[in-house]
């Protein structure tokens, strides 16, 4: 069937507009991603990712606050480090720069900035997760879960 006369009915004017549209973008709904590496005075922009950079804490603390002058209230911390082993111990070491950096940034915006973070357990591999699962009673199905349970006694 053709339709020769579309209705537009529902997109007479910005009201209507407004009340029927399926996806609604805000300032508030969207985290602003950043990259933490070791280091100090670091930030070096990643290629691909156009104003996207992969900074030091020190360096970073800096963006953030800049940003929270723009109103970005809500953040997600990506860690990037050269320590890596099969346990993924330095996801939870008191040097991570994720770690560091969010603990700066609570002490410094406290519940003004919410902070997300990934937990960089990347380098998991199954030898790792059998090695866990005969450690502990009951079995999980994600195997981030296990290193994170075992890490943590949970």
């Amino acid at each position: 069937m053709e339709l020769y006369n579309r209705p537009r009915r529902l997109r007479r004017n910005q009201i209507i507009r407004n009340l029927v549209a399926e996806t609604t973008l805000n300032f508030n709904g969207m985290i602003q991603p950043y990259f933490v590496c070791e280091g100090n005075g670091i930030k070096d922009e990643i290629n691909g990712l156009p104003g996207i950079y992969r900074e030091s804490v020190d360096s970073l603390v800096k963006s953030v606050t800049e940003d929270k002058k723009l109103g970005i209230n809500n953040i997600m911390l990506f860690g990037v480090t050269e320590r890596k082993d099969k346990m993924a111990t330095s996801a939870s070491d008191n040097s991570n720069p994720v770690i560091n950096a969010s603990r700066q940034l609570k002490d410094k915006f406290g519940d003004d900035l919410f902070v997300s973070a990934d937990v960089c357990l990347a380098l998991i591999r199954i030898q790792v997760i059998v090695a866990l699962q005969s450690t502990m009673k009951s079995i999980m199905t994600n195997p981030s879960k296990f290193l994170l349970a075992w890490r943590y006694n949970l």
